[in-house]
């Protein structure tokens, strides 16, 4: 019991924070492309800011909502650790950058964009696999358990001979904790999406300029 409650409250936790990045990227991706086409149409990025911030709901609006006070650039810089994303710190630069220089939003954004598309859909080619790869692994260990089972009502006349052996009891209590061990370790590895944040790194360093 107690196995059962520590396992379940380890996988709860890589849940949640599997499923916060989850949200929070394609929250990331949307304000970025909202933003930038936005800002291309209204040419000030504090215009741009409380246009897009009406299509904001949840946990990002609460966000928001809380830093009312603050002026745009330090909102978007507030933003970064709700983000918490490579593409939103490189985003910001970008800001940076047109808010000094000018220039043409969408042009000096082209590499942002289309690293935040690819972002997002790596992101949910990799739930559909996970979700397709999980299925496969909860048939695999119930067909396991089945064949389990079927021993134990064919071999009946003999269970109570075999459940007085003393490796028995062991032997189950073993099978048990390696398919938790298993299941924690697969589960851990398909709520893992460090991949997210670490796209181009080394192109991305700085903002791409058009000549």
């Amino acid at each position: 019991m107690i196995c059962l409650v520590f396992f379940f409250v380890l996988i709860e936790k890589e849940y949640q924070k599997y499923k916060k990045i989850n949200r929070t990227t394609h929250e990331c991706v949307n304000f970025i492309n909202n933003f930038i086409i936005s800002l291309s149409i209204h040419n000030t990025i504090s215009a741009t800011f409380e246009m897009i911030k009406e299509s904001f709901s949840g946990e990002l609006k609460k966000e928001v909502d809380s830093i009312e006070h603050l002026n745009i650039v330090e909102k978007l810089e507030y933003l970064s650790d709700y983000f918490n994303s490579s593409l939103y710190d490189f985003f910001l630069k970008i800001i940076h950058q047109y808010e000094y220089n000018g220039g043409d939003i969408i042009g000096i954004s082209q590499i942002l964009i289309f690293d935040s598309r690819n972002v997002e859909t790596s992101l949910d080619n990799f739930i559909s696999v996970s979700k397709r790869k999980f299925i496969e692994f909860i048939i695999l260990w119930g067909i396991t358990m089945a064949i389990l089972l079927i021993l134990q009502f064919a071999l009946s006349m003999f269970y109570d001979t075999i459940l007085n052996m003393s490796f028995y009891a062991p032997s189950i209590f073993i099978f048990f904790i390696m398919f938790l061990i298993f299941l924690y370790f697969f589960l851990k590895h398909n709520f893992n999406l460090s991949f997210i944040n670490e796209w181009r790194e080394k192109d991305n360093e700085k903002p791409q300029t058009k000549n």
